[in-house]
């Protein structure tokens, strides 16, 4: 089974980091429009960029929401998604 260590630059350039998929668990990307939607309590935007249901008694904090989206202006693009 290929790792990510064990993969070429290329290949690596191939795979969707927008989901990390295992045989119990799927990681999906909160991307900064995500973020934002969701900041703005926006839920059926966020749930269209996402791509997924948000169940309507989730709460996030918009402290966590604002300090997420600094955190995103403040790495480079290569670590951006995650």
């Amino acid at each position: 089974m290929a790792t990510w260590c064990n993969l070429s630059a290329s290949q690596r350039s191939t795979i969707d980091a927008s989901r990390l998929v295992s045989a119990r668990l799927e990681l999906v990307l909160l991307s900064s429009d995500f973020l934002y939607a969701m900041k703005a309590g926006d839920r059926h935007l966020a749930a269209r960029i996402g791509g997924f249901t948000i169940p309507d008694d989730l709460s996030l904090s918009q402290s966590l929401l604002t300090m997420r989206l600094s955190q995103l202006r403040y790495i480079s693009v290569e670590q951006h998604p995650w």
